[in-house]
């Protein structure tokens, strides 16, 4: 988060490179929350050239290009703009925006100076061309336990979900395996875990709703630590036998 913000405050464009799940765009939509600037986020892999750089209207003989709404016109607004799933854009996408990042323009349009342009993408997802990638300051966030643990209590993710987190810190982000190919631990999905626990921590769906989240392995362990912290006697249980209490 804080090399983000001095490469905004640079003015130097940014590409975050990271597996799904660990918060890239909750990074920046903190960013713009402390700094109470405007973040706008867009998904390129989803967009085609024409949504990018606008549609095409003749007009006294010319040619004008509408724009897109997501970005900013106003000359004197301040904000992000977020492009995320960079590399997942088909060529075209990409090319309208390398001009965008490039030279903050596209066509007649201009950036307005008080933004800044971020972007994002996975790894294993593609490529960009190496003029593009010159452009970027890149950054690999790789979220470890503490950070996310500080990140954790702010957020009020529940608490037998940060214990687990920091007792087995390898499940903070790990690869999918064959098995849960779908549903493996991240940052994103303990915190899913952490509102189903909350709120069917006694329900007979808890296990299947955790296992389809962050998996079944994860799952799992997870159960049995909640099971083992609940034979763990009490502060005032040890305080009134200190000496003689069976923990069997």
């Amino acid at each position: 988060k804080e090399a983000v913000e001095a490469a905004l405050t640079l003015d130097i464009p940014v590409f975050l490179w990271s597996k799904p799940g660990i918060g890239k765009s909750s990074i920046i939509k903190l960013i713009g929350k402390e700094q109470d600037v405007e973040v706008r986020d867009e998904r390129l892999s989803q967009l085609e050239s024409v949504d990018l750089r606008g549609l095409p209207t003749i007009s006294n003989n010319k040619t004008i290009w509408h724009i897109p709404s997501f970005l900013p016109t106003d000359p004197d607004s301040v904000g992000i703009l977020f492009l995320d799933e960079f590399n997942l854009a088909n060529e075209s996408v990409q090319a309208a925006a390398y001009q965008l990042v490039l030279d903050r323009a596209l066509g007649d349009y201009k950036v307005p100076k008080g933004w800044r342009i971020v972007a994002a993408g996975n790894p294993e997802g593609g490529d960009i061309s190496e003029a593009l990638a010159n452009r970027f300051m890149h950054l690999y966030p790789d979220p470890t336990t503490s950070d996310w643990s500080r990140w954790a209590v702010k957020n009020n993710i529940h608490k037998d979900i940060i214990g687990f987190v920091n007792a087995k810190p390898e499940l903070l982000l790990a690869t999918p395996t064959d098995h849960d190919i779908n549903a493996y631990p991240t940052p994103r999905t303990w915190e899913y875990a952490s509102k189903i626990h909350t709120n069917y921590k006694d329900s007979f769906l808890h296990p299947e709703l955790m296992k389809a989240v962050v998996g079944e392995g994860a799952s799992f362990e997870f159960s049995t630590h909640i099971h083992m912290l609940a034979k763990l006697p009490t502060l005032d249980e040890l305080a009134a036998n200190p000496l003689d209490y069976d923990f069997t």
